[in-house]
């Protein structure tokens, strides 16, 4: 805040402690209602306070201010603490004024996001909107000292229910109305918030823009609850220029301090930065444990769930468990739609059928994600360099060569590098011997050297369904009759089974084929 702001939220603060004193409660309202933004980015205890000492009379009247108090009090005090349950809303007479019904609405919805009830928070933001949209003038001008933050609110109610270009459109809204009034904390906030969806997205040239209309830092109390998403924009951005030390660097700084239901992301930004396999699986630990302190079922809806799937998958990878890292893909419900959480999960799917050695289901993947993809180029650059490998490995070189040049080009426009390390080290670096020209030379090494390693597919996906049910029964037993029992089988056909399931593992016996099924995490089935 500057100078002039400092004195102003000062000035406003003495006349509001002196209308206190005096119980001059039509002027209390006047101020909260007219300079709330500049008050709170100042002292948001004054509005805590302020709020306690309004009558019941007054606060029937403007039961607004009974949510404000209760949002400031979790927001900006000690007191809300690192829970991601919101109070809800405090009981309070019907609302009479479009801003009452709008603050008590909102105060529903945030408490609805919090719990993991997405779809009705989405719901609720939608009701918003519309009342908005419909009242008159007159009645939308009382809202100015408010909107940007209830547009925050039903901003995040989109964002956490998947819809980013609802959550897009509001925030930006919110950042408008925030700099009309200069709101510098919402006006803050919101442009963070922008730019970790477009960097999320690979829309990094966006990204950027936004991170560029944050205002500058002053030491004010709200800065960093209000930098988070723009740290984990810049964060993403770094990572997408392989400039991995620098965005570990930049993620140690974002505290979840305020906003502890981000932590998905900030999870999601600590798989893609780390790289010792113990800390990988210390990270598990901690979102497994995370969620089931959730209301149940809530780490599995929405946005969260595809955040939640693709860190848990990245560190069983890292962690040496190929089957469990394609499971955690595979068991997300994705939305028909095509929003960009399920294009992200369809993407590392693709990129697992290649590293298995499915070329032609991995390209047929990449085919459809080409066609729903042109605005999120994060999974285009990613579809169009799995679509090259698959047709490089079937000797198509036309191909390969026009979609890795073109994947490169995207690349090169967004600095976003990051999706060609989906593809096996060889594949990669055969594509850029085919396409020098797709990516500078400085970036080779460090993009060849983040790259899938060769041959780190779980090589059991290679087998049939019947092939795989042997494996499963296989594991932990040592009695070709105790597996031909298992699978209501006779033993000749394990034998048979089992003959072809060693020859594509690369094994000669019952033994070796349980010691690379224990590395790739089939544990042995119980009868339990």
């Amino acid at each position: 805040m500057d100078d002039d702001g400092i004195r102003g939220g000062r000035a406003l603060g003495e006349q509001l402690r002196a209308r206190v004193a005096e119980a001059d409660w039509d002027a209390v309202v006047g101020i909260l209602d007219q300079q709330w933004g500049l008050i709170l980015a100042d002292d948001p205890g004054l509005i805590v306070s302020t709020v306690k000492s309004l009558p019941p009379e007054v606060i029937a009247q403007n039961p607004r201010w009974a949510v404000a108090g209760n949002y400031v009090d979790r927001f900006a005090t000690e007191s809300g603490g690192l829970t991601t349950v919101f109070r809800g809303t405090p009981q309070t007479p019907e609302p009479e004024s479009l801003l009452d019904v709008l603050a008590l609405l909102t105060s529903k919805i945030a408490s609805k996001r919090a719990t993991g009830r997405f779809g009705e928070a989405a719901a609720g933001a939608a009701e918003a909107r519309t009342l908005v949209d419909e009242a008159d003038d007159a009645s939308v001008a009382t809202l100015q000292q408010a909107l940007p933050e209830l547009q925050y609110q039903w901003a995040m109610a989109w964002e956490y229910a998947g819809d980013n270009d609802r959550a897009a459109r509001e925030y930006t809204d919110s950042y408008d109305n925030a700099v009309l009034i200069g709101h510098r904390l919402a006006e803050a906030s919101a442009a963070g918030a922008l730019a970790w969806l477009h960097a999320f997205a690979g829309r990094n040239i966006q990204a950027r823009k936004w991170l560029g209309r944050l205002p500058a830092e002053s030491g004010e109390w709200w800065e960093s609850r209000a930098s988070v998403t723009a740290r984990f924009a810049r964060t993403q951005l770094l990572v997408d220029e392989l400039r991995g030390d620098e965005a570990r660097d930049e993620l140690s700084l974002a505290s979840l301090q305020g906003v502890p239901d981000r932590w998905p992301a900030q999870k999601y930004l600590l798989a893609l930065t780390e790289n010792d396999p113990a800390k990988s699986l210390d990270l598990l630990t901690q979102i497994d444990s995370t969620a089931l302190a959730l209301p149940p079922g809530a780490a599995g809806e929405g946005a969260w769930a595809p955040f939640v799937a693709l860190t848990r998958s990245m560190l069983f990878a890292r962690v040496g468990n190929a089957a469990r890292a394609g499971e955690v893909l595979d068991d997300v419900a994705l939305r028909d739609d095509l929003d960009l959480g399920s294009q992200v999960i369809r993407l590392r799917r693709a990129a697992t059928l290649l590293v298995n050695g499915d070329a032609a289901r991995a390209s047929r993947h990449a085919v459809k994600l080409i066609a729903h993809a042109t605005g999120t180029p994060r999974v285009l650059v990613g579809a169009l360099a799995l679509r090259a490998a698959a047709a490089l490995r079937s000797e198509d070189t036309v191909i390969a060569t026009r979609d890795f040049a073109f994947a490169g080009e995207q690349a090169a426009r967004q600095q976003l590098y990051l999706p060609l390390t989906l593809l096996p080290r060889a594949d990669l670096r055969a594509l850029l011997d085919l396409v020098p020209s797709a990516v500078p030379d400085p970036l080779r090494d460090v993009l060849l050297s983040g790259a899938m390693p060769d041959g780190a597919g779980d090589p059991f996906l290679r087998l049939t369904p019947r092939e795989l049910s042997i494996v499963t029964s296989a594991v932990g037993r040592t009695r070709l009759s105790e597996i031909a029992a298992d699978r209501f089988v006779s033993v000749n056909t394990v034998k048979t089974q089992l003959r072809s399931i060693y020859r594509k593992l690369g094994v000669n016996s019952l033994r070796a084929m349980q010691v690379v099924a224990a590395e790739h995490g089939y544990a042995p089935v119980t009868d339990d």
